[in-house]
């Protein structure tokens, strides 16, 4: 017993001495990692009946668009409602520990800057350049000149045109920025939007930089057949 004591102890020092640190140093460093593990196991019925459940549930999302599309509010003040109701509903209706609650929102609020608000300023920073400097009206005249029929500009805008801008950026921005184009040759802006969402179920897998695609790999159990 007490040689494999010693030998556990001989080989716990010269991984020290391998990695250049000192034994001290090194427990002074492991005193700092947390060592408590925080469990919680979601309920998906917290309420006893599904219907109301799903109603509270969805309650961030009535009361994001109830702001926006209701009562015209900044959509950077409907985003921190429907945020902090989120964050309610979690902790109060399905027990989440605030804890566990704050670092799924930080998690949540860094995911969006890193992965999604860099690719949509950049496309909408594009789009702002192109239409300052004019060049946005030349590839409106440019498509416009190519053919004036409707569905052939259709397929060259919101299908080509709106899946490159799916693949660069995704998020909304293919609707936005091919809708405005359409609009600019003709299009009622309903039509407009509703052609470029029908053409946007295509390219949307491969959209962002191929974001969902890459997601769906590490998630997956057959990622590696993708």
């Amino acid at each position: 017993m007490g040689s494999r004591n010693s030998g556990s102890l001989g080989s716990a020092l010269g991984q020290c001495a391998s990695a250049r640190v000192r034994p001290p140093f090194a427990a002074r460093l492991l005193s700092f990692v947390p060592r408590r593990t925080m469990h919680w196991t979601q309920v998906y019925d917290p309420l006893g009946h599904w219907w109301l459940s799903t109603l509270v549930a969805a309650l961030p999302i009535l009361v994001l668009f109830g702001l926006l599309a209701g009562l015209k509010i900044k959509p950077h003040w409907c985003a921190s409602a429907g945020a902090l109701t989120a964050i309610l509903v979690a902790v109060a209706f399905f027990r989440m520990p605030i804890a566990l609650a704050a670092m799924s929102f930080a998690y949540g609020v860094a995911f969006g800057l890193l992965k999604i608000a860099w690719i949509v300023l950049a496309a909408v920073y594009l789009y702002d350049i192109s239409v300052e400097t004019g060049q946005f009206e030349i590839m409106k005249e440019s498509v416009a000149g190519i053919t004036a029929d409707r569905r052939l500009q259709v397929l060259l805008v919101a299908f080509c045109f709106g899946a490159f801008i799916e693949g660069a950026a995704g998020f909304g921005a293919p609707v936005a920025i091919a809708g405005a184009f359409m609009i600019g040759l003709g299009f009622k802006p309903f039509h407009a939007a509703a052609l470029n969402l029908i053409a946007n179920t295509a390219p949307v897998a491969w959209g962002r930089l191929a974001l969902p695609s890459i997601r769906s790999r590490r998630l997956r159990p057959f990622r590696n057949q993708i």
